[in-house]
């Protein structure tokens, strides 16, 4: 069995621009992802790589609506074309998920009442 599959997980590096062409629509967005690691000198870095994403049929409108810096992953599949004499490679998206970075919540410097052994119990 042969499989083309890339998981990506990353922001957007500028907002998402849709178009049609011959009656199809279509969206297209850069997308960034890191990976850190220790360098020889014990230091870490990290590396950014940059992908174009394209989004077709009705999943399209949807991905035309993503902004620049959003968090999501990317499900599809490699394609590699020549564009302009030119070798590209592209995600052809089947799915994304925007993810929800939450902010951190600081706990107060409150005292808080003892909780009662019958609330222990339970």
């Amino acid at each position: 069995m042969e499989t083309n599959l890339a998981i990506l997980i990353g922001n957007l590096g500028g907002p998402a621009k849709t178009y049609t062409k011959n009656g199809s629509t279509f969206t297209t967005f850069s997308m960034a992802t890191n990976t850190r690691f220790k360098n020889k000198d014990g230091k870490y870095t990290t590396l950014t790589e940059w992908h174009r994403c394209i989004v077709f049929g009705p999943r399209a409108e949807a991905a035309g609506k993503l902004d620049t810096g959003t968090f999501i992953e990317v499900r599809g599949a490699i394609r590699h074309t020549e564009y302009k004499g030119s070798k590209r490679d592209s995600i052809v998206v089947n799915s994304f998920l925007k993810l929800d970075r939450s902010e951190r919540v600081e706990s107060d410097a409150e005292e808080h009442d003892e909780i009662p052994d019958e609330a222990l119990a339970e």
